[in-house]
Protein backbone atom coordinates (compact mmCIF):
# COMPACT_ATOMS: atom_id res chain seq x y z
CA UNK A 1 0.00 0.00 0.00
CA UNK A 2 0.86 3.56 -0.87
CA UNK A 3 0.77 6.49 1.75
CA UNK A 4 1.82 9.28 -1.28
CA UNK A 5 -1.82 10.31 -2.09
CA UNK A 6 -4.99 10.31 -0.67
CA UNK A 7 -8.22 10.42 -3.06
CA UNK A 8 -10.29 8.09 -4.58
CA UNK A 9 -10.92 6.61 -8.34
CA UNK A 10 -13.82 6.07 -9.93
CA UNK A 11 -15.12 2.19 -11.00
CA UNK A 12 -18.34 1.89 -12.51
CA UNK A 13 -20.45 -1.36 -11.89
CA UNK A 14 -20.68 -1.30 -15.55
CA UNK A 15 -16.94 -3.01 -15.18
CA UNK A 16 -19.00 -6.23 -14.75
CA UNK A 17 -19.70 -6.70 -18.43
CA UNK A 18 -16.23 -5.84 -19.53
CA UNK A 19 -14.41 -8.61 -21.31
CA UNK A 20 -11.89 -9.22 -18.74
CA UNK A 21 -14.02 -8.79 -15.44
CA UNK A 22 -13.78 -13.01 -14.57
CA UNK A 23 -9.91 -12.62 -15.45
CA UNK A 24 -8.66 -12.03 -11.98
CA UNK A 25 -5.33 -11.15 -13.16
CA UNK A 26 -6.15 -8.99 -16.01
CA UNK A 27 -8.78 -7.36 -14.12
CA UNK A 28 -6.25 -6.29 -10.68
CA UNK A 29 -3.57 -5.54 -13.22
CA UNK A 30 -5.79 -2.97 -15.09
CA UNK A 31 -7.23 -1.72 -11.49
CA UNK A 32 -3.90 -0.97 -10.01
CA UNK A 33 -3.06 0.88 -13.26
CA UNK A 34 -6.06 3.06 -12.42
CA UNK A 35 -4.89 3.60 -8.93
CA UNK A 36 -1.61 4.73 -9.79
CA UNK A 37 -1.92 6.44 -12.92
CA UNK A 38 -1.59 10.32 -12.98
CA UNK A 39 -4.27 12.38 -12.58
CA UNK A 40 -2.51 15.84 -12.63
CA UNK A 41 0.86 16.50 -15.27
CA UNK A 42 4.09 15.99 -14.40
CA UNK A 43 7.63 14.98 -15.11
CA UNK A 44 9.54 11.80 -14.29
CA UNK A 45 13.17 11.91 -15.75
CA UNK A 46 12.65 14.49 -17.84
CA UNK A 47 9.75 13.24 -19.21
CA UNK A 48 6.53 14.54 -19.83
CA UNK A 49 4.02 12.16 -18.17
CA UNK A 50 0.23 13.54 -18.78
CA UNK A 51 -2.95 12.45 -16.82
CA UNK A 52 -3.92 8.69 -17.18
CA UNK A 53 -0.71 7.73 -17.21
CA UNK A 54 1.43 5.26 -15.46
CA UNK A 55 5.51 5.39 -14.84
CA UNK A 56 6.07 1.13 -13.77
CA UNK A 57 7.50 -1.80 -14.38
CA UNK A 58 6.46 -5.18 -14.80
CA UNK A 59 8.72 -6.28 -11.68
CA UNK A 60 7.05 -3.14 -9.39
CA UNK A 61 3.54 -4.02 -10.89
CA UNK A 62 4.07 -8.19 -9.62
CA UNK A 63 5.75 -6.52 -5.94
CA UNK A 64 2.43 -4.47 -5.58
CA UNK A 65 -0.09 -6.96 -6.99
CA UNK A 66 1.23 -10.08 -5.80
CA UNK A 67 1.38 -11.88 -9.15
CA UNK A 68 4.26 -13.22 -10.93
CA UNK A 69 6.07 -11.09 -13.59
CA UNK A 70 4.90 -13.71 -16.42
CA UNK A 71 1.58 -12.60 -15.24
CA UNK A 72 1.56 -9.40 -15.65
CA UNK A 73 3.40 -9.39 -18.37
CA UNK A 74 0.31 -11.61 -20.14
CA UNK A 75 -1.98 -9.54 -18.79
CA UNK A 76 -0.31 -6.68 -20.47
CA UNK A 77 -0.25 -8.58 -23.39
CA UNK A 78 -4.21 -9.00 -23.23
CA UNK A 79 -4.73 -4.92 -22.07
CA UNK A 80 -2.69 -3.99 -25.20
CA UNK A 81 -4.48 -6.39 -27.91
CA UNK A 82 -8.07 -5.40 -26.48
CA UNK A 83 -6.98 -1.78 -26.91
CA UNK A 84 -7.44 -0.48 -23.26
CA UNK A 85 -3.41 0.05 -22.61
CA UNK A 86 -0.95 1.61 -24.83
CA UNK A 87 3.39 0.86 -23.37
CA UNK A 88 6.06 3.04 -24.44
CA UNK A 89 10.10 1.86 -23.21
CA UNK A 90 12.07 3.95 -21.49
CA UNK A 91 15.98 3.07 -20.05
CA UNK A 92 14.74 1.90 -16.28
CA UNK A 93 10.72 1.75 -16.83
CA UNK A 94 7.12 2.02 -19.01
CA UNK A 95 5.20 4.60 -19.23
CA UNK A 96 1.54 2.89 -19.41
CA UNK A 97 -1.07 4.94 -20.99
CA UNK A 98 -4.60 4.19 -20.00
CA UNK A 99 -6.48 4.64 -23.27
CA UNK A 100 -10.26 5.33 -22.42
CA UNK A 101 -8.58 7.02 -19.04
CA UNK A 102 -11.11 10.15 -19.11
CA UNK A 103 -14.44 7.06 -20.39
CA UNK A 104 -12.94 5.93 -15.93
CA UNK A 105 -12.42 8.88 -14.24
CA UNK A 106 -13.57 12.69 -14.21
CA UNK A 107 -10.68 14.58 -14.86
CA UNK A 108 -10.39 17.40 -12.46
CA UNK A 109 -12.06 20.20 -15.06
CA UNK A 110 -14.85 17.99 -14.43
CA UNK A 111 -14.57 17.61 -10.86
CA UNK A 112 -14.15 21.98 -10.56
CA UNK A 113 -16.96 22.48 -13.06
CA UNK A 114 -19.61 19.80 -11.08
CA UNK A 115 -18.55 21.63 -7.99
CA UNK A 116 -18.97 24.91 -9.18
CA UNK A 117 -22.58 24.33 -10.87
CA UNK A 118 -23.26 22.65 -7.10
CA UNK A 119 -21.86 25.79 -5.34
CA UNK A 120 -24.08 28.00 -7.90
CA UNK A 121 -27.13 25.96 -7.14
CA UNK A 122 -26.98 26.26 -3.37
CA UNK A 123 -25.93 29.86 -3.46
CA UNK A 124 -29.37 30.43 -5.81
CA UNK A 125 -31.43 28.40 -3.55
CA UNK A 126 -30.41 30.50 -0.69
CA UNK A 127 -31.26 33.66 -2.39
CA UNK A 128 -34.36 32.85 -3.19
CA UNK A 129 -35.38 31.31 -0.05
CA UNK A 130 -33.96 34.94 1.61
CA UNK A 131 -35.61 36.50 -0.95
CA UNK A 132 -38.96 34.54 -0.12
CA UNK A 133 -38.50 35.15 3.48
CA UNK A 134 -37.86 38.91 3.30
CA UNK A 135 -40.95 39.28 0.96
CA UNK A 136 -43.30 37.95 3.55
CA UNK A 137 -41.61 40.07 6.19
CA UNK A 138 -42.38 42.92 4.10
CA UNK A 139 -45.71 42.17 3.56
CA UNK A 140 -46.31 41.16 7.56
CA UNK A 141 -44.69 44.83 8.15
CA UNK A 142 -47.19 46.76 5.81
CA UNK A 143 -50.12 44.62 7.03
CA UNK A 144 -51.06 43.82 3.92
CA UNK A 145 -52.07 39.98 4.78
CA UNK A 146 -54.22 38.47 7.24
CA UNK A 147 -51.30 36.12 9.47
CA UNK A 148 -54.28 34.40 11.47
CA UNK A 149 -54.45 36.99 14.63
CA UNK A 150 -57.28 39.10 14.82
CA UNK A 151 -56.89 42.65 15.06
CA UNK A 152 -56.98 44.19 18.97
CA UNK A 153 -60.66 45.92 19.09
CA UNK A 154 -60.77 49.34 19.59
CA UNK A 155 -61.82 51.31 22.07
CA UNK A 156 -64.95 52.09 19.65
CA UNK A 157 -65.62 48.44 19.33
CA UNK A 158 -65.95 48.01 23.13
CA UNK A 159 -68.91 50.70 23.00
CA UNK A 160 -70.72 49.47 20.22
CA UNK A 161 -70.67 45.90 21.82
CA UNK A 162 -71.38 47.06 24.73
CA UNK A 163 -74.70 49.27 23.44
CA UNK A 164 -73.55 52.26 24.26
Amino acid sequence: MSARRGGYISLYRQIEDWEWYRNHVVKDVFIDLLICASYQENKVEGREIQVGQVVTSYDRLARRTGYTVKQIRLAFDKLKKSGEITTERASRFSIVTIVNWGKFQNSEEKRASQRAIKGQSEGNQRAIKGQYYNNINNLINEKEINIGVPPEPSEEDWREKAGR
